[in-house]
C-alpha cells in the first residue's frame, strides 16, 4: 500500500511540475502578444528558443568515460570510479582485476539518491571485465557482476538525482584493479 501512496504521490509532482511549466509557458505567450508578437516569426523564433531550452534541460548528455586504474589495490579499500554526479543516468559499468591469489569477492557500490546496491561476483577469474546487473530477485546488497553482455536488452543500467559508484576487492594478492562507467548527465 507504501508503493501505491508513493506512486500517487510522485504522479501528482509530475502534474504540478507539468501544470507550473504550461503556465510559465502561457504567461511567455501573453508577454509576447502583449509586447506586439502575437503574429509573425519573432514570436515563432522566441517560442522556439524556448522549447529548445525545456528540451535540453530534459535531455542526458553523454560523458567521458569515468575510469579507475587502480594499482595494487587494497584489501577492503572502496575506491571511487564516478565520484558523486547530480542527474546521472548510468548507462554500463564493467570492473576488472589482475590477481595472483584470488580475491572473494570483487565488488562494486552503487549509492543512487541514498539508496546502496552492491554489484558483487565471488571468484572472479583473473583479468575479464564483469558487468554490473539488476536481478530483480537478489536484495539490494546481492545484485550481481556478471561476464553477460546485457547492453543490447536495455537503454541505461540506472539514473538518480545523485549518483556514485566505487569498487573494492576483498582478500587475495591484486596487482590491478580496472573499471570504466559509461555514463550521460542533465
Amino acid at each position: 500500500m507504501g508503493s501505491l501512496a508513493c506512486r500517487a504521490g510522485e504522479n501528482k509532482k509530475l502534474l504540478q511540475n507539468s501544470t507550473y511549466g504550461l503556465s510559465a509557458l502561457k504567461a511567455i505567450l501573453d508577454a509576447m502578444e502583449g509586447s506586439g508578437f502575437a503574429t509573425g516569426t519573432d514570436s515563432l523564433k522566441v517560442l522556439s528558443d524556448v522549447l529548445d531550452l525545456i528540451r535540453t534541460e530534459l535531455t542526458f548528455q553523454h560523458q567521458a568515460d569515468a575510469t579507475l586504474s587502480q594499482a595494487s589495490p587494497g584489501s577492503g579499500t572502496k575506491y571511487t570510479v564516478l565520484d558523486t554526479t547530480a542527474k546521472a543516468r548510468i548507462i554500463v559499468i564493467a570492473v576488472k582485476c589482475i590477481w595472483t591469489v584470488q580475491p572473494t569477492p570483487l565488488e562494486v557500490h552503487v549509492t543512487i539518491d541514498g539508496v546502496s546496491l552492491t554489484f558483487t561476483v565471488s571468484n572472479p577469474v583473473s583479468d575479464t571485465w564483469y558487468q554490473a546487473a539488476l536481478d530483480p530477485t537478489a536484495g539490494e546488497t546481492s545484485q550481481v557482476l556478471t561476464t553477460t553482455n546485457f547492453l543490447p536488452y536495455r537503454s541505461f543500467l540506472l539514473e538518480g538525482r545523485s549518483v556514485k559508484v566505487e569498487a573494492e576487492i576483498t582478500g587475495g594478492t591484486v596487482s590491478q584493479l580496472d573499471a570504466r562507467i559509461k555514463y550521460a548527465k542533465r
